[in-house]
């Protein structure tokens, strides 16, 4: 009897004891892989997130200036080059080049005139003659490493690399210089015509803009490009 209760009372003690250090051990390495891969997984994850954020807001980007870019272009009379504006001490040169890369263009304004005669003239230039359409502004758009500020009163130098995609427009008929950045991400722009860089008799014109974004850690970068194949439709 006595030894029963012994075996017994030496069973509860064993019980008692629990894990060796042995057992602890082996449980705390179990432990750390598998939370090490799921914290590897959380990582890739975030990472497979963050570049597909940037990838969207790198093309999102691009995408708004080549359409805005796109939507101007398909409207222009003819590309324009070698033209100086000048409003005040402000001036600003007009050019289609391919190095840097500028891409500028006269734009129609339509309008309506009644003359002595009551006869309608559907639009005039800003000579009073009437042409239909007429040249209302010249356009340009190209890259500059810097912004375009409120109420600027002169336009961004024009470079090789953005990361601001600018527009410059001169009213022919107010006289006005007028500056805005389209977007700031675009990085790169090419422009070409059939034979090479477009002249003022191109008509097809293809339009590239890259666009690139990069996440707020700056860890992750990505480039996007927008390419698309334009024709004037207006000109004469």
């Amino acid at each position: 009897m006595r030894t029963r209760r012994r075996l017994h009372l030496r069973g509860r003690l064993a019980d008692a004891r629990g894990m060796t250090l042995v057992e602890l051990m082996t449980v705390l390495v179990v432990f750390s892989v598998v939370m090490g891969a799921v914290v590897s997984l959380l990582i890739t994850g975030l990472a497979v997130y963050a570049k597909g954020g940037v990838n969207a807001q790198a093309q999102v980007g691009s995408q708004v200036g080549t359409d805005r870019l796109q939507r101007e272009l398909r409207q222009a009379r003819r590309l324009v080059t070698g033209i100086v504006e000048t409003v005040g001490a402000t001036s600003f040169t007009f050019n289609t080049q391919c190095s840097p890369t500028q891409i500028s263009f006269a734009l129609p304004h339509m309008a309506s005139v009644t003359l002595s005669d009551s006869t309608i003239i559907s639009a005039t230039d800003a000579n009073g003659q009437g042409v239909t359409p007429y040249d209302g502004w010249y356009v340009s758009y190209y890259l500059s490493s810097t912004e375009t500020a409120a109420g600027a009163s002169a336009a961004p130098a024009v470079n090789a690399v953005g990361p601001y995609l600018i527009r410059t427009q001169y009213d022919l008929v107010a006289l006005k210089l007028s500056y805005a950045t389209v977007d700031n991400y675009s990085v790169a722009m090419t422009i070409s015509a059939t034979g090479g860089c477009p002249t003022v008799a191109s008509t097809d014109i293809t339009v590239s803009l890259q666009g690139s974004a990069t996440a707020s850690n700056q860890s992750v970068a990505s480039t996007e490009r927008v390419v698309t194949d334009v024709t004037l439709r207006n000109q004469q």
